[in-house]
């Protein structure tokens, strides 16, 4: 078989005894219903992973603006920590499982 000019990834190119390679592109065709369910579960998606980015950010946000009201101080003071630190380890894990 002779080379198309239009470069090696045409049709021409692909054929061998008559034999053309096969690609979809990797979409199906769907009806309405079944885009409706597909629409609902991405809807039910993002709002599950907004919810625990806002877990999140409720989580990690107040320590960091506490680091970073006196930046300006070389050593933090800090009691009570491993008490602190305990609890909010449980509360991630707490997260972390009600992830669905």
């Amino acid at each position: 078989m002779k080379n198309n000019i239009h470069g090696p990834n045409t049709i021409n190119n692909t054929m061998s005894d008559n034999n053309i390679e096969y690609n979809d592109f990797g979409f199906t065709a769907m009806d309405a219903d079944e885009l409706a369910s597909v629409d609902t579960k991405i809807v039910e998606t993002t709002t599950t992973a907004k919810a625990v980015i806002d877990k999140l950010d409720n989580f990690i946000r107040p320590l960091l603006e506490n680091l970073a009201k006196d930046s300006d101080k070389d050593y933090i003071y800090w009691p009570n920590r491993l008490d602190i630190l305990t609890k909010k380890l449980k509360e991630l894990d707490d997260i972390q499982k009600n992830i669905v």
